[in-house]
């Protein structure tokens, strides 16, 4: 399986990358876009099954990020990984199928084991 990290915090995205053994999850490989604009160059690149994706970036949200890759019909589970506990991004996740919203700071544990369900 294969993961895109989508985050604008370059510190917080390169620990997600290394800090956890994505393979003792049965992720083969890993990429990390630091906006939207990056990430969609990738997904339109690479098949990725999992997007973990933050919420609030400069320019395109994570929010329309999901939005772009729902109508470009990519088969990709996604995951909110967030500090916005606000009842309307979590309305809006649900609306775009994600699999989960994970309010941060989260153990890399705890994200791990949501990436692998």
């Amino acid at each position: 399986m294969n993961l895109l990290i989508v985050n604008d915090e370059i510190i917080s995205a390169k620990g997600l990358k290394s800090g956890i053994q994505w393979a003792d999850y049965g992720i083969d490989r890993v990429e990390v876009a630091f906006e939207a604009r990056t990430a969609k160059k990738l997904l339109t690149e690479q098949q990725f099954d999992i997007i973990l994706c933050d919420i609030e970036m400069p320019g395109e949200s994570g929010i329309d990020l999901i939005r772009w890759v729902r109508q470009q019909e990519l088969d990709a589970e996604v995951i909110f990984l967030t500090c916005h506990a606000d009842f309307e991004f979590a309305q809006e996740a649900i609306r775009l199928k994600c699999r989960n919203y994970i309010l941060v700071p989260a153990a890399y544990d705890v994200v791990a084991e949501n990436v692998h369900e």
